[in-house]
C-alpha cells in the first residue's frame, strides 16, 4: 500500500524517496550562535582598547544579565594583550562568577552591547562595564576560569557560561611585574536563550 506524504500548505508537492526507500529531506545547520544572530538576541561586548599603567590586578570587564526571566549565554571571550614596557613574566587573566563589589561595579564605565545582527534594534538588556581608570577592583564572587599568557598575544576561551537573570561574570588582567604601559581588549559574545 502506497502512503503520500504532501506539502502541508497546499502546494500540490509530494515528499520525494531515495532508491534505497529513504525519505529525501534538506535541512539547513546553524550554530546556536548563529542562529540566536539571526534573530537579533545575540551581542558584543568590547572595552576598546585599555592602557595598563601597572603590575597589579585591574577589572576590566563586567557583564551581567538584566533581562527578566531570561538565560544568556557568554559564548566566547577573547582577550588580547599588547607587548608591556619594562615588565616581565607573564599576564595572568580571570573571570569571577557572580562578583559582589569593588570599583569596576561601582564606577566603571558603561559599554553599549553591539547587536551581531546589524539590521536589529533589539535591546540588549544587559548591565555591562569597563575599567574607567587603572586599579579598579573586583570583590565578591568566585573565581570562575583564569589564564596564563604571556604579553604580545591573545587567547580566545569558548566560555559556555550560562547566566540566568541577575547573575553576573567579571574579568580581570594582570600585567606581568614592573610594567608600566600595555594595551588590553577584551571581545566578550553574549547570546540571550530566551
Amino acid at each position: 500500500m502506497a502512503f503520500i506524504i504532501e506539502d502541508g500548505t497546499g502546494s500540490g508537492r509530494t515528499a520525494g524517496v531515495s532508491d534505497d526507500n529513504r525519505l529525501l529531506t534538506e535541512s539547513i545547520g546553524l550554530t546556536f550562535l548563529d542562529y540566536r544572530t539571526s534573530l537579533g538576541q545575540a551581542y558584543n561586548i568590547h572595552t576598546d582598547t585599555l592602557t595598563l599603567t601597572n603590575a597589579v590586578e585591574d577589572g576590566i570587564l563586567y557583564i551581567k544579565n538584566d533581562r527578566a526571566n531570561s538565560i544568556m549565554l557568554v559564548s566566547d571571550i577573547l582577550l588580547g594583550v599588547g607587548k608591556g614596557t619594562v615588565g616581565t613574566g607573564d599576564v595572568i587573566f580571570k573571570v569571577y562568577a557572580n562578583p559582589t563589589g569593588g570599583t569596576l561595579l561601582s564606577a566603571g564605565t558603561a559599554v553599549t552591547p553591539e547587536n551581531r545582527n546589524l539590521g536589529s534594534k533589539l535591546p540588549a538588556q544587559l548591565t555591562a562595564l569597563k575599567m574607567a581608570s587603572v586599579g579598579q577592583t573586583i570583590t565578591g564572587g568566585s573565581l570562575l576560569s583564569g589564564r596564563v599568557m604571556q604579553d604580545a598575544s591573545r587567547i580566545d576561551i569558548g566560555a559556555g557560561w550560562v547566566l540566568p537573570t541577575g547573575s553576573s561574570v567579571a574579568m580581570s588582567v594582570t600585567p606581568p611585574a614592573s610594567n608600566t604601559s600595555m594595551r588590553a581588549m577584551i571581545v566578550a559574545t553574549v547570546a540571550f536563550l530566551s
